[in-house]
């Protein structure tokens, strides 16, 4: 076999053992049973787990959860915007276009990707990220659509009168 060919084998055999793997993952979390089943004698479903607070960065000041305009999620919020401020105009769930309008500055703009495009069928949002950094205000977090349409929305404020307004 040439080296190609051994590669693409490789690559193959580690996407099946992957794909094997969250196969039997979902099958203990479903218990072993199939959907039609009756379990009458089955023990009763495990609490569902709190959900984990994000860590807190020791530079940034106390963060607090504020509900999105639509009450899809909640927002992070870091510091308090000053009254007539430019943040103190944005709410969470706003899409990129909509914040640069309300702003009106010029920001630095930095992109990377989450994890989630490497989960498996994953098909959901959250794939990227973009962070502004916008001069004497501070820095906005927008969560990436999931490819098929979706719009930036923001999710974390972070107040920072310090900021330099380049992407570091």
């Amino acid at each position: 076999m040439n080296l190609i060919s051994e590669e693409k084998m490789k690559r193959r055999i580690l996407y099946v053992a992957a794909s094997s793997i969250i196969a039997l993952g979902a099958c203990a979390q479903m218990g072993g049973k199939s959907e039609g089943s009756s379990g009458s004698g089955a023990a009763p479903a495990p609490a569902p787990k709190p959900q984990a607070q994000p860590q807190q960065d020791p530079n940034l000041p106390p963060m607090k959860l504020v509900k999105a305009r639509d009450g899809s999620f909640d927002g992070e919020l870091y510091g308090t915007p000053a009254p007539g401020s430019k943040f103190a105009k944005l709410q969470f769930g706003m899409g990129l276009k909509e914040v640069q309008d309300n702003i009106q500055m010029q920001c630095d703009m930095k992109g990377y990707v989450t994890g989630k495009p490497w989960i498996p069928w994953y098909f959901g949002g959250d794939r990227h990220r973009f962070e502004l950094f916008c001069k004497g205000e501070g820095r906005l977090i927008f969560s990436g659509g999931s490819g098929f349409g979706d719009v930036n929305k923001l999710i974390k404020i972070i107040v920072d009168p310090k900021e330099t307004g380049y992407a570091r």
